[in-house]
């Protein structure tokens, strides 16, 4: 993934990362040029890593959680991160924690589409 990020042409670069992948970009971010940082646009959908624009140098960065969904908590770091709380009563929304963590059913019609 950070080759590919290298590699990218002008423009910016939207990254949307679900779960365990807001983790692994992260993670890749220490592979990825500063200069091409500078130029992603991310959207973290339940992440298990909260992304925050200013460390990592990004264009932008939203990190959104469904209310009910309890994978944003299983790592200390994130607890009192400011998530964009998607609510639980949403139409796209199961009242089940375990059914929360749903990228089809309840994450995927709030991505926003790239400009």
């Amino acid at each position: 993934a950070a080759d590919m990020l290298n590699a990218s042409g002008p423009g910016n670069i939207n990254v949307v990362a679900f779960s365990n992948g807001a983790t692994l970009f992260g993670g890749a971010m220490s592979y990825v040029d500063p200069s091409i940082r500078a130029r992603i646009d991310f959207q973290g959908i339940g992440g298990q890593w909260f992304i925050d624009q200013n460390t990592y140098g990004l264009h932008s960065s939203l990190n959104y959680r469904i209310q009910l969904d309890p994978t944003p908590y299983l790592t200390p770091s994130n607890w009192g991160k400011p998530y964009i709380v998607i609510p639980s009563s949403g139409p796209f929304q199961w009242n089940n924690p375990f059914q929360a963590h749903s990228f089809k059913n309840n994450y995927a019609p709030y991505i926003i589409p790239a400009q």
